[in-house]
């Protein structure tokens, strides 16, 4: 019974042993950090405009950016049938990341006589980040027939990331 009692102590004393020195020659690693979302962000860089008609010298126009670059105004007074312009900008990309003009729409809602045509709008264009296109991008304003009265308009352009695809 003392031989067992020895053995169990001795046994308890090596394990306490080993435990100790595992202890000793072990250490621990861990990872920490943050993360923070990059900016996105695009204006535009209102260039000029261009015009054409029989009476064009006749019609005023005026583009009017806003403060921040996100709106163009455009106002055409006097228009006259075959009356034509085109409105001319690029796209500044603020962000940190490449995005891409994935969208330009036309909200349904003014006259029938007046085309707008994004053709050269810009879909499909991708900006590098912190950078300005240099495509030469454009809206064309056209009056048919029946010019009348005062239409309002809205384009809205869509950006977002670009993923390279």
């Amino acid at each position: 019974m003392k031989k067992s009692i020895s053995m169990s102590l001795m046994v308890f004393l090596a394990l306490a042993l080993v435990g100790f020195a595992y202890a000793a020659w072990s250490d621990s690693l861990s990872i920490t950090g943050a993360v923070s979302a990059a900016e996105l962000g695009v204006k535009f860089l209102y260039d000029r405009y261009t015009e054409e008609a029989t009476y064009a010298d006749q019609v005023d126009v005026t583009v009017v950016p806003d403060d921040e670059g996100k709106t163009l105004t455009v106002t055409v007074a006097n228009a006259v049938p075959e009356y034509w312009v085109d409105i001319h900008y690029e796209f500044q990309n603020l962000g940190e990341l490449p995005i891409v003009i994935r969208e330009v729409t036309v909200e349904e809602g003014h006259a029938p006589w007046l085309t707008i045509d994004t053709a050269g709008a810009g879909e499909g264009a991708t900006i590098a980040q912190t950078s300005t296109s240099n495509d030469g991008y454009k809206v064309r304003l056209a009056c048919g027939d029946g010019v009348s009265g005062t239409t309002q308009f809205t384009i809205e352009f869509t950006a977002e990331l670009s993923t390279g695809q």
